[in-house]
């Protein structure tokens, strides 16, 4: 297994499943894996990427008096439409 590794070096517990069974040697893949960890063999998680758009977003404005922020009723428009005369 180490050989497999170090030859193939993005080589995966699964992969090294595949090519043990292509060499002959009968091993389930729930032994390679724990070998796998157990050897410390696996691989590095990727980093997540972060979002592009966090950056340049701009911090919410709070209203310091009454009425002085405003908003929409979509909702009553499109009702008043409908069933108003």
């Amino acid at each position: 297994m180490h050989e497999i590794v170090h030859t193939r070096i993005r080589c995966g517990y699964r992969r090294v499943h595949i090519l043990l069974k292509r060499e002959g040697r009968a091993i389930g893949k729930n032994l390679v894996y724990r070998l796998y960890r157990e050897e410390g063999l696996a691989l590095r998680g990727k980093r997540p990427r972060r979002r592009k758009m966090a950056v340049h977003r701009k911090p919410r404005h709070r209203p310091k008096q009454l009425n002085e922020a405003c908003s929409l009723d979509f909702i009553h428009s499109a009702t008043a439409r409908s069933f108003g005369p």
